[in-house]
């Protein structure tokens, strides 16, 4: 008996103590409006995506070659007042005008994800002979592996363009801006990296010298689901 009595008692005492049924719900409710407020995606996960800031920063550029290549803002943008403008010259058959530019992003949450961005080829901007001609590579590195979503080789008239999703491949004009938008997939949630590469190639003995000149604006990497 006493040991009924005992539990009898700590069973009231539980049940006075225990939030009411609407206190909880409520609890509850404020957690999940909470949880779902802090992941939310921007707009746009890329900071400074039209170099707005007349810097390249948070961008990191990196030359392998600084004497072959070089980056600057300038003005005459896709939509906006700035773009950027990445050069690479190559004289001799053993030059590599090679540089990349990446920025880091994070993803609240796993689903798929795109990647858009303008580009502008002046018309004999981009000289190279065959598979010598200057070339752009781009990779998105995120938890769960890399992959190369897009890469490009530039003419003197005109670009090829090749997108892994939804794969295409297919020439674009010079002297206009050219929008490219990737489908980047299922993306998981985490710090994930942009990356942008060019190569510049020398060129094979009696050619004339590789060059390249490429103005890049409006980089966009938003949620799709």
């Amino acid at each position: 008996m006493v040991k009924l009595g005992l539990l009898f008692a700590l069973a009231v005492a539980a049940t006075t103590l225990a939030a009411p049924p609407a206190a909880s719900n409520s609890l509850a409710s404020s957690l999940n409006g909470r949880a779902a407020k802090t992941c939310t995606n921007p707009s746009n996960l890329l900071k400074n995506p039209s170099f707005e800031s007349k810097t390249i920063s948070p961008w990191i550029y990196h030359a392998y070659y600084p004497k072959q290549t070089t980056q600057k803002i300038v003005k005459g943008g896709y939509k906006s007042d700035h773009a950027l403008q990445v050069t690479g010259m190559a004289k001799l058959q053993n030059d590599m005008g090679y540089s990349q530019m990446k920025q880091n992003f994070t993803t609240c949450k796993t689903g798929r994800y795109q990647l858009s961005w303008s580009m502008y080829l002046p018309k004999g901007a981009a000289q190279g002979i065959d598979y010598r001609a200057p070339q752009m590579v781009v990779w998105v590195t995120c938890p769960g592996g890399a992959a190369q979503v897009a890469y490009f080789t530039f003419r003197p008239n005109l670009f090829e363009s090749n997108v892994s999703n939804p794969r295409k491949n297919s020439i674009q004009k010079v002297d206009q801006w050219v929008n490219t938008a990737v489908d980047l997939g299922t993306l998981q949630a985490g710090n994930c990296t942009l990356d942008v590469n060019w190569n510049v190639n020398g060129p094979a003995k009696g050619d004339p010298t590789s060059i390249l000149t490429l103005k890049l604006d409006n980089f966009v990497i938003k949620a799709l689901s």
